[in-house]
């Protein structure tokens, strides 16, 4: 029983170890400062030019459409879906939207659904390396809704950077992983739309551009890399359990040995 309980754990610890888990959530947070902006009604405290914001945007790539290729002058990649494009039965969630955002600022936050279209691309173009000058790389985000093709604009937010190009600057939708960017090695803007409290007798429109000094690409585990997590810390306590009892039945064992003098009698 005792040898069962530890292969048992064995096996829960090195399976969490060794499984490879890759998150299918990236987290993309972009923070700077407000370069101008429109809110008339305090919707995000009225911010003056050089007010921080933080700008998070949520790419879901089990969802949407990939694509990309690569020519002769470079590859772009985008991952994209939303309402606005036609279905498909070969891509049954091409109409799900992928990316999501949330812009921060003065402590408000606006939500920003993505709903009618999501979109994160990345293009690398390095044909002026090849004749002794610079390339580029961008990235660029698309959160849009609306509730058709017809109807005003609930909320848009567009994110485009570059920087010059190097194979770790923006990475690429078919690598899922972390990175940060020095804030310095990035120059673009974010130019976003909201139709606050829509349909009611307070809606107002925020609008504005932000100028992002940093930029940083995190994981963000899925509950299958939780339960591989939790599987392998209750094999090590299952381990370190078994241990103890195994010492302390050897201990019991050596009580209850019969002393030299016995062994006399």
């Amino acid at each position: 029983m005792q040898k069962s309980k530890c292969s048992l754990a064995a096996c829960l610890t090195i399976a969490s170890c060794l499984a490879p888990v890759q998150a299918e959530v990236l987290s993309y947070d972009l923070r700077g400062t407000v370069t101008q902006i429109s809110d008339t009604t305090g919707v995000l405290g009225s911010p003056a030019a050089g007010t921080p914001f933080r700008l998070t945007y949520l790419g879901d790539f089990s969802v949407g459409l990939r694509n990309g290729g690569v020519g002769g002058f470079g590859s772009s990649n985008h991952l994209s879906g939303g309402t606005s494009l036609p279905a498909d039965v070969w891509y049954p969630t091409i109409q799900i939207s992928p990316i999501s955002a949330v812009l921060e600022i003065n402590g408000q936050a606006l939500n920003f659904s993505g709903r009618y279209f999501g979109n994160v691309q990345y293009t690398q173009n390095w044909f002026d390396v090849q004749f002794g000058g610079y390339a580029y790389s961008w990235a660029d985000l698309v959160a849009e809704d609306r509730l058709d093709a017809n109807s005003p604009v609930l909320s848009q937010i567009t994110t485009s950077l570059s920087s010059l190009y190097s194979g770790a600057t923006f990475g690429s939708v078919e690598t899922l992983g972390s990175h940060v960017i020095d804030g310095s090695a990035i120059t673009g803007s974010t130019d976003f739309r909201y139709l606050w409290a829509a349909g009611t007798a307070n809606e107002t429109l925020v609008s504005g551009v932000l100028s992002p000094a940093s930029y940083v690409v995190t994981a963000v585990p899925e509950p299958a890399a939780w339960l591989l997590l939790a599987l392998g810390l209750a094999g090590v306590h299952v381990l370190g359990r078994a241990r103890r009892e195994s010492r302390w039945e050897s201990y019991a064992a050596q009580l209850d040995q019969p002393g030299p003098d016995a062994a006399r009698t």
